[in-house]
């Protein structure tokens, strides 16, 4: 006889699992993308398989959305967000606001929130697209898989210091110029067979016009297959450690591995 505690134990596991451990099919399993709703397309772009949380470390210990004793800013806007269809993100519209480390009034604290989006995965152009007008799908989607880094991730406060003028060091386009630096430098894309080549990094690249995120290319040369089980995306910014985990089972689409 199952004891009270036992059920209770099965609750919480059951609440754990994704909805294909029962059968049930996702939403875009079960319709097409032009029958997706507001909600569900706000879901796949922020919240799905192929849009991860990242997990954001510092080098000296957790904060943020990765660990321990983190501290976060919610709501504001300051120019930088997520694009999740104009559904209720800081920044707005399906644009969106920004990209990590651009920008923006902080308050005075350090902002670490961040999501990793596989952008050249079908799902997520078709999502993008949806409502869009004169939207064409990337041409490099077809050499390069293509994620995304958007969020609120200023390094060391990311802000200007008092008094300083457009021609100090710290000025926004010197700013920009360490920041792709470094993300070429640390970007890295991690298989089971061994990492993939990364390409070229972009500010603002996707789907048509130039939307928010840190872009960053890696050579389909370097086939991830369901073999692989889980591919990791790291990069790091500032003293800010970067990553998120896909796991390929759960990035089927149209009955095809998506990225």
């Amino acid at each position: 006889m199952l004891t009270r505690r036992d059920v209770l134990r099965f609750a919480a596991v059951s609440a754990a699992l994704p909805a294909w451990a029962f059968g049930s099919k996702e939403f875009w399993e079960a319709k097409p993308a032009s029958e997706w709703s507001a909600d569900e397309i706000d879901r796949m772009l922020t919240k799905s398989p192929w849009a991860k949380d990242a997990s954001v470390m510092s080098n000296g210990g957790g904060f943020g959305n990765g660990g321990g004793s983190g501290r976060s800013r919610s709501g504001g806007g300051g120019g930088i967000g997520f694009p999740g269809g104009g559904v209720g993100f800081p920044g707005g519209g399906r644009q969106g606001g920004g990209y990590p480390g651009g920008g923006g009034d902080s308050g005075g604290r350090d902002r670490f929130n961040a999501t990793v989006r596989w952008e050249s995965a079908l799902p997520i152009q078709e999502a993008l697209r949806i409502g869009a007008s004169e939207e064409k799908p990337n041409a490099d989607f077809e050499k390069y898989y293509v994620l995304a880094l958007i969020g609120d991730l200023q390094p060391n406060g990311g802000r200007r210091r008092s008094g300083s003028s457009p021609d100090d060091d710290d000025d926004g386009t010197a700013r920009s110029d360490r920041r792709m630096d470094e993300f070429k430098e640390s970007a890295r894309l991690e298989r089971k067979e061994g990492p993939i080549r990364l390409e070229k990094v972009e500010e603002g690249s996707r789907v048509g016009s130039r939307g928010p995120g840190v872009y960053f290319y890696f050579a389909r040369k370097d086939e991830i297959s369901m073999d692989e089980k889980l591919v990791t995306f790291s990069t790091k910014l500032g003293r800010m450690d970067i990553k998120a985990k896909f796991t390929t089972k759960e990035m089927l689409y149209q009955g095809k591995l998506a990225v």
